[in-house]
């Protein structure tokens, strides 16, 4: 069958279904007896299989294409749980490469095994589609074992280039391999994205307000300015940013690069690095409770006065 299906309906899940269904591809989502996106997935019109009930199992034995959207920790089980119900050489897809270098199992290496991650969060994907406008990249690897032929590898790199277009890339997509997306991704995530930038900025709020200055104007200089700053950044590039800025900011960010980003830090990047690169960190990963660390960093955030006003200012 030429349609794909896509296990799993989270927030990528759904950006990609619908992305690949306005592109005019047949998508069906396939999800475990109970799931709570069912009736989202059916809301949004789609088709949805069981993974649990034998008829729908045997239906998935017609699907050349899964997309394979589920957490990343959890993709081993899975195969080796529902694999014996998709078709012998079907291609699986990951968003992401860390599954495939952390939890890899021969178990399922009858696969192809393909790769094609977009940079870029699920509602940034969607709303780029949608307005034909901004900067979609994307990168893409292949995964086979010795026996696969020259043809059959090169099928799949023009499989993956087509499938990325059609989801709203626009930039690439550029061939990678898993362990370079893998690491790349944990690492930018680790010392930037989900690190210094939130928790910087509730530091520098936190400090703001003990200060005297009001919540209300910390919130707006540490927080809400992240996202100007980050869109200026990106639309205008590295020299015409500090080209923009007011001398103010242009000395300044020279004296807080000195301060805060000095050797200390970057020895602090490469122990980061280090860590991904040995497999520490996955393992790390694996014996961390990950709903009761979501639950306590809820907690705290939601205890915040920078999430109050948050709230407040969003209502």
């Amino acid at each position: 069958m030429d349609g794909i299906v896509l296990i799993g309906f989270g927030n990528q899940g759904c950006a990609w279904a619908q992305n690949l269904r306005d592109q005019g591809r047949e998508v069906v989502v396939a999800l475990r007896e109970g799931s709570q996106s069912k009736a989202q997935a059916q809301a949004l019109g789609f088709s949805v299989i069981s993974l649990d009930c034998e008829q729908d199992q045997k239906e998935l034995a017609s699907f050349s294409t899964i997309l394979l959207l589920l957490p990343d920790h959890t993709h081993t089980t899975f195969l080796q749980t529902y694999g014996k119900h998709f078709a012998s050489g079907a291609r699986i897809i990951y968003a992401h490469g860390f599954s495939r270098c952390s939890q890899k199992s021969t178990a399922v290496d009858h696969f192809h095994h393909l790769l094609l991650a977009p940079k870029a969060i699920a509602s940034e994907l969607r709303a780029i589609f949608l307005q034909k406008e901004g900067v979609l990249g994307a990168v893409y690897a292949l995964d086979h074992n010795p026996h696969f032929t020259e043809e059959e590898i090169e099928c799949d790199r023009q499989f993956l280039i087509a499938l990325a277009h059609d989801i709203g890339i626009n930039v690439g997509p550029f061939e990678s391999s898993f362990s370079d997306e893998c690491r790349a991704d944990l690492f930018s995530e680790q010392s930037l994205l989900c690190s210094l930038l939130p928790y910087a900025a509730k530091e520098s709020f936190e400090l703001l307000v003990s200060k005297g200055i009001s919540p209300e104007l910390a919130y707006f200089e540490c927080w809400y300015e992240l996202k100007l700053i980050a869109n200026t950044m990106v639309e205008m590039g590295p020299q015409k940013f500090f080209e923009l800025i007011s001398p103010n900011a242009l000395v300044g960010g020279l004296k807080g690069r000195r301060e805060l980003l000095g050797k200390e830090f970057r020895n602090s990047l490469q122990k980061l690095w280090n860590d991904i690169d040995s497999g520490n960190f996955s393992q790390e990963a694996a014996a961390t409770d990950i709903e009761a660390c979501r639950k306590e960093i809820a907690s705290e955030w939601n205890s915040s006065l920078l999430q109050q006003l948050h709230d407040r200012f969003l209502a």
